[in-house]
């Protein structure tokens, strides 16, 4: 189930980077556009969003440094709740060099939890480029 689901992920990202780099579009053919959404933010991206089977993975355009104070006071916080919940049946705060790159959901039994994620990370995102 894990490989075909890691497949199916990076068959997903072929694509995208496919399109990006303006070449065929028949690699795209497999992604499906409702399975993508972007967080957005005053007009600038802050995140990619592809729903996966089953799971929900959030791609941040810019990397948050794992020891950043909201992270855990906010980020980690919420989702802990949501799995305590049972609206998340798991989550992963996938980190590269120190910094976080990618937040994967599985078993999402609520859309609310996708939507208060988005709204974490925009409050993170405006708090980081505060400073």
């Amino acid at each position: 189930d894990k490989i075909r689901r890691l497949e199916s992920e990076l068959r997903i990202l072929k694509a995208m980077l496919s399109v990006l780099k303006g070449e065929s579009i028949k690699a795209a053919l497999t992604v499906k556009p409702e399975n993508v959404r972007v967080i957005t933010l005053n007009d600038e991206v802050i995140a990619n969003v592809m729903e996966v089977d089953g799971s929900i993975r959030v791609i941040l355009r810019e990397s948050i440094s794992k020891d950043h104070p909201l992270l855990e006071s906010f980020l980690v916080r919420m989702l802990e709740e949501r799995k305590e919940n049972g609206d998340v049946r798991n989550y992963v705060i996938k980190e590269s060099r120190g910094y976080v790159t990618e937040v994967l959901l599985e078993g999402v039994s609520r859309q609310s939890v996708l939507r208060e994620l988005e709204l974490a990370l925009k409050y993170i995102w405006r708090e980081i480029h505060k400073e």
